[in-house]
């Protein structure tokens, strides 16, 4: 599959900054992050209601419309010392989107505002994607521990 098919288009501003573009619309994802194998999104957005919500290794999660890609909100977490922040893909709740970071802690932001309704450090680091069980509220999450 051409990524065309999917109305994309993707290209190079320069040799270490990959661009994921929808035609006719913002730039969904651009890394300013120095390494050259730290600069795309590994993780998979959430998409609900005409917004997409996305994680970067950059430390940052977004939400844009998804057929402008004009941003509602961002928020950036505080580096790690690893320099890898968010490998985890967000999940979506009723009122959050949760990701694990590698920072050691599961986040929790507002849907409509990005802001934190809970951070709790569980690990020294988390790269997986939490599972959301929607009967009680509960994640499951893999940890890393050194």
């Amino acid at each position: 599959m051409d990524p065309s098919d999917l109305g994309l288009v993707v290209g190079r501003k320069n040799e270490d900054v990959p661009t994921v573009l929808f035609p006719k619309r913002k730039t969904l994802f651009e890394s300013k992050f120095f390494h050259k194998t730290l600069v795309v999104p590994k993780s998979s957005p959430a998409v609900s209601d005409g917004k997409a919500f996305f994680a970067g290794e950059h430390g940052e999660v977004r939400s844009v419309d998804v057929t402008t890609g004009e941003e509602f909100w961002k928020f950036a977490m505080p580096a790690t010392p690893a320099e890898k922040n968010i490998l985890s893909s967000v999940v979506e709740t009723p009122d959050s989107i949760v990701f694990g970071a590698y920072d050691g802690a599961l986040y929790a932001l507002g849907k409509t505002d990005g802001k934190i309704r809970f951070r709790t450090s569980v690990a020294d680091w988390i790269g997986s994607t939490p599972a959301y069980d929607p009967r009680d509220g509960a994640f499951f999450i893999g940890l890393e521990h050194f």
